[in-house]
């Protein structure tokens, strides 16, 4: 008989108590732990490794490429993950992306939640392209965002629109590694692709659910009212920094966002540019991963 046992508890005969702890007798006898794991100890468990969230196909293909990343088996859900190695300012540290199921702050999160389940990184990078707002930016160069400013936040009158900006600064320990990667890569740095050099820059960019595709747009008007210093805008770092703002510590995951320019959020949009682009993006990842620690906080 394979009778189950639940042990949760305590015996006492005469008088006496006898602590019980992990006990199993008997052919097919087993110990069932129906506790789960705390978050402190999982935390603790955890290897280093950081893990990318990529969107589009093109985006992955990069990542892939880049970083010789060998695909895992898919898990239940269907989610696939692709992983490999790298040197972090830890020294070799597990890396581990993978793709949201479609674009936008909504997809992003169950996709972050499935990663966070499967490795349990301590830092999420959100890597791809974007569309530039700041006139100073072309298309091939780079932003690596130091602030988020998620701006599909607004009320509606009969007025119009008022929107309203709520922004996230990026964890210290990112802020720290972006100053020194800058510190050897001057502003803006210069880095090269196979396509030819392009330039990294650190800057805050904008993030809602619109695809821009006007250089009158009320968005972008909006946005560099908020900070004329505001880069770039994408669809899926908004998601990204709340997600990081609710995982509880101790696992509370550190974030980073880096944007390929592939567009001027302008009417003369196209694809074209997204595959040197999703490169370039890459590229600056893998040039700055050595600046990243990896370890729990």
């Amino acid at each position: 008989m394979n009778d189950v046992i639940h042990n949760s508890g305590f015996m006492a005969t005469r008088g006496a108590t006898t602590n019980i702890g992990q006990l199993a007798a008997g052919p097919g006898a087993g110990i069932t732990n129906v506790h789960p794991m705390s978050q402190a100890a999982r935390s603790a468990s955890r290897s280093p490794s950081i893990g990318l969230v990529t969107i589009k196909a093109t985006e992955a293909r990069a990542v892939i490429d880049i970083f010789g990343l060998t695909k895992n088996r898919g898990t239940p859900s269907g989610q696939n993950f692709y992983t490999g190695t790298v040197e972090s300012a830890d020294g070799t540290v597990n890396l581990i992306a993978t793709r949201t199921l479609e674009q936008g702050q909504r997809s992003i999160m169950p996709t972050l939640e499935n990663l966070r389940r499967h490795s349990n990184p301590a830092i999420f990078i959100l890597v791809g392209i974007g569309g530039a707002i700041n006139r100073n930016l072309v298309i091939g160069d780079v932003v690596v965002a130091n602030r988020v400013v998620y701006y599909d936040l607004r009320r509606e009158t009969p007025e119009g629109a008022h929107r309203r900006g709520e922004e996230r600064h990026a964890p210290a320990a990112i802020t720290h590694a972006l100053n020194a990667f800058f510190n050897d890569y001057p502003d803006p740095a210069q880095l090269k692709s196979p396509a030819g050099p392009f330039r990294v820059l650190p800057g805050p960019i904008g993030s809602g659910d619109a695809v821009i595709m006007d250089a009158e747009s009320q968005i972008r008007k909006f946005l560099l009212a908020y900070n004329e210093k505001i880069l770039a805008v994408d669809m899926e770092a908004g998601g990204l920094t709340q997600f990081c703002h609710e995982t509880p510590p101790p696992d509370h995951p550190r974030w980073m966002i880096i944007r390929g320019i592939s567009d001027l959020a302008d009417h003369a949009k196209t694809y074209d540019h997204q595959h040197s682009a999703a490169h370039n993006a890459a590229i600056t990842l893998q040039h700055m991963i050595p600046y990243l620690s990896a370890k729990s906080d």
